[in-house]
This record gives structure tokens, sequence and C-alpha cells, in this order.
């Protein structure tokens, strides 16, 4: 049996976003270390991470001060849950953003990725209108085109035909408004308080009717 990292890959690993039979036909790249701004396979070419590794390496990879930082903090406390108790860090790190918010938000909820983010704020706006006795109140308005995640509430009010098609069934459609960000006007006449304006005008006639 073969058992090469290629082949333990194909046999073991379901790759996101990825169409599995051309993953299995394109030349193999496998990550084996990163540095700074680059990505290094197992052949050692280094290859630009142009999207930070989804955007969860904003600082690049390996700066020794983040490096220092997960090892003091693992060594003290790797999680612990904040569902009925709360850690040390969550407080610091809630007030500080708590200080950097604009007008009243003051309340910090987090999250292991964007998708969960956002699959939180739909039920926490639903959970709210059910607690003022408005239960009927659960449906979204989101933006053309918007991209908001990959669970299911996040699907929901991302419009992204090819995307969701699959899990349509399980899908409650929001209203859809048009994005301020507007590519089929002429350049010439083109000025983005126009297309604002529309855009503004659009979803203040759908929040009317709905």
């Amino acid at each position: 049996m073969d058992d090469s990292l290629q082949v333990r890959d194909y046999r073991h690993l379901w790759h996101p976003y990825t169409d599995q039979a051309a993953y299995e036909q394109a030349p193999y790249v496998c990550i084996e270390w990163a540095e700074g701004p680059f990505l290094y396979d197992t052949s050692g070419r280094a290859i630009l991470d142009g999207i930070s590794s989804w955007w969860c390496v904003a600082l690049g990879h390996g700066h020794p001060h983040v490096v220092e930082a997960i090892r003091e903090q693992a060594g003290c406390l790797q999680q612990s849950i904040l569902g009925g108790l709360s850690h040390v860090r969550a407080v610091e790190l809630a007030e500080r953003l708590a200080a950097i918010a604009p007008g009243d938000l003051n309340r910090c909820y987090f999250a292991a990725d964007g998708s969960s983010v956002v699959e939180a704020a739909l039920k926490i706006a639903v959970q709210y209108w059910r607690l003022r006795g408005q239960p009927q109140k659960a449906r979204f308005v989101s933006l053309e085109g918007a991209y908001h995640g990959d669970t299911l509430g996040a699907m929901c009010v991302g419009p992204i035909a090819w995307f969701r098609e699959p899990y349509g069934a399980l899908l409650q459609p929001a209203l859809q408004a048009p994005s301020p960000s507007c590519t089929c006007c002429d350049p010439a006449t083109w000025s983005d308080l126009h297309c604002a304006k529309k855009a503004l005008d659009a979803l203040e006639r759908l929040l009317t009717e709905h």
C-alpha cells in the first residue's frame, strides 16, 4: 500500500470549498511550515500566503511575540468555557474591546470563526424579539452578493447562488437589498454617493414593504 503523504491525504482529508476530483488531478501542494508572509511546502518552496490562511494570521506566521504569548497562555490556561462561568483573559479582552467600540457597544461575544459570530448574531436578534413578545420578527435583510459564512444561518443571509443551492431545503431565505458598491454605472458619471443613495432608497422601500 502506498503510504505517501499525498495518498494519505486523499484517503482521509475532506477539503472545504474544494472539488475533490479536481484536487486529486492538480499538482499536489502540502504545507509543512511557515514564517512571516510565506508558507513553505514539503519540497521547501515558498508560497506567499496572500489570504493570511483565511484571515487567521494577519500578523504573519511565527512572529516571536505572538508565539511567546501563545506559549505563556497555554502554560497557564488553554481553554475554559464561558457558559455559566468566566475567565480572566476573556474579561480583560472584552473590557479593552468595549473601551474602543463606538457608541454604547459594550459587550463582547467571542467565537472561533466568522461564521459562528454571524450565526450567534442572528440568534441573538431572534431571541431579542421573542423576549419582547414579537416572535414573528424572525426575517433578515442582507445585501446582494454578500458572503457571511458557511453555517446554515450564515448561508441564509448569504445570497451567492452556487454556494447555497445544494442546501436550499434547509435555508430560510433572507430579503435582498442592493449593495451600495455598484459596478454597473457608467464610469464617466459614477459616484459613491449616487450609488449609495440608490441602494439606501431601495432598502427603505424593502423595509417599508415588509
